[in-house]
């Protein structure tokens, strides 16, 4: 028997042992109790112990109203939920995250690198650095205006080629990437920085006399303290070789990843909020890679769970934009 959400005593069915050796039992719509009769159908005059087992019950959360769990009360139902735990509707700059989850950088500001375009000629290299005041993070730009040629006699030929390096906010050197052929690269560091530098060389080796240049953009910057793509970093231990960094997040079509040090046959497993798995890469001997995500639901929030033999398996949340 049960209580329904109106308070109204029913009986769901009785089972006897003549005819069942096990029961599952479903009751659809909000029931406020429910309660399990033993009896002996005969007359009882048995001096034996009855007894039966009653499983787990599993059971749907109280409803918003709405027909759908809605843990937090924000009005959203979890399944819909971008910001588990926080008020969803509450959006005070309207970039469609909410305020509980939203990081957004709010003094944002604009440096230059002093040596632009960045030119080189030759064999050997051409460096271009930039500073930054204390508790910068953040930074992003563009290089653009790549060129190579790779046919034709070897001494014409040239490819132009940068490496963008930069001191983290620990003071530690960092290798971004190095990145070369005819596309722009866009350029997005997270975390605080310290400083940046743009090393250009023919990866040729310079036999040409060619003058190698490239274009560097503005470069935006965070400077309020706040990250506004924050760096979702864990330490597997304090040793800083075993950094995760995963950004931008907020995301939109990808995402970088970055390890301290090279993994060695890695798993990376995106979860729903429901704790359906959406999305799982494997890779091997790799520090940093970009992650498409273009195939993920956006205006959602995931679950990336990050599996390295020999380490502790780490979960850390991701929102993908609209």
């Amino acid at each position: 028997e049960y209580v329904d959400g109106n308070g109204i005593s029913n009986t769901w069915g009785q089972l006897s042992a003549a005819n069942t050796t096990s029961a599952s039992v479903t009751i659809s719509g909000e029931v406020q109790q429910i309660t399990i009769t033993l009896e002996d159908i005969y007359d009882g005059s048995t001096s034996g112990n009855m007894n039966i087992s009653l499983g787990a019950v599993t059971f749907c959360a109280p409803w918003d109203g709405t027909g759908c769990t809605d843990s937090d009360g924000d009005g959203v139902c979890d399944e819909n939920d971008i910001c588990p735990g926080g008020d969803d509707t509450v959006d005070s700059d309207g970039d469609g995250i909410p305020d509980d989850c939203d990081t957004s950088c709010t003094n944002t500001g604009i440096e230059q690198f002093t040596t632009n375009p960045l030119t080189h000629s030759g064999v050997g290299s051409s460096l271009s650095s930039l500073s930054f005041a204390p508790g910068t993070s953040d930074i992003s730009f563009t290089i653009s205006d790549f060129d190579q040629k790779t046919n034709g006699k070897p001494s014409t030929r040239y490819s132009e080629r940068v490496q963008v390096e930069y001191v983290d906010g620990n003071g530690s050197n960092q290798t971004y990437g190095l990145f070369e052929g005819t596309a722009p690269v866009n350029v997005e560091i997270s975390g605080q920085v310290q400083s940046v530098t743009l090393i250009l060389d023919d990866s040729y080796g310079g036999g040409t006399n060619t003058l190698l240049s490239v274009t560097i953009s503005d470069v935006t910057t965070c400077i309020d303290g706040v990250s506004a793509a924050p760096a979702i970093t864990n330490t597997f231990n304090e040793e800083a070789h075993n950094v995760i960094r995963l950004y931008p997040n907020p995301a939109s079509t990808e995402v970088y990843v970055r390890f301290g040090s090279t993994v060695t046959n890695g798993k990376i497993i995106f979860h729903n909020l429901l704790g359906k798995q959406v999305k799982s890469i494997q890779f091997n001997d790799r520090q940093q890679f970009k992650l498409d995500i273009s195939g993920l639901s956006g205006g959602r929030l995931y679950f990336v769970t990050f599996e390295i033999p020999g380490r502790n398996t780490i979960t850390r949340k991701l929102i993908i934009l609209d």
